[in-house]
């Protein structure tokens, strides 16, 4: 959930190290429905989190900012 993220952020710079967001991989097919092409729903709660994400991130302060790291699209 996004409270869960938000939460998970916080408590890790509760520790006053540095925050590092790494390998972010958020599911846009949760389901697994056999489709050729995202709906928009789905794009949109995989919006929402990446939103949750940076925005909880930037509420750090600078000190403790290390980055946050975005990989390729897919695996393969």
């Amino acid at each position: 959930s996004d409270v869960g993220i938000q939460n998970a952020i916080n408590v890790s710079a509760r520790t006053g190290l540095k925050i590092h967001i790494s390998e972010i991989d958020i599911q846009l097919n949760p389901d697994n429905t056999n489709i050729s092409t995202p709906t928009s729903d789905m794009l949109e709660r995989q919006r929402i989190k990446y939103r949750t994400i940076v925005k909880a991130y930037n509420a750090l302060p600078v000190s403790q900012k290390y980055g946050i790291t975005q990989w390729n699209v897919g695996d393969a």
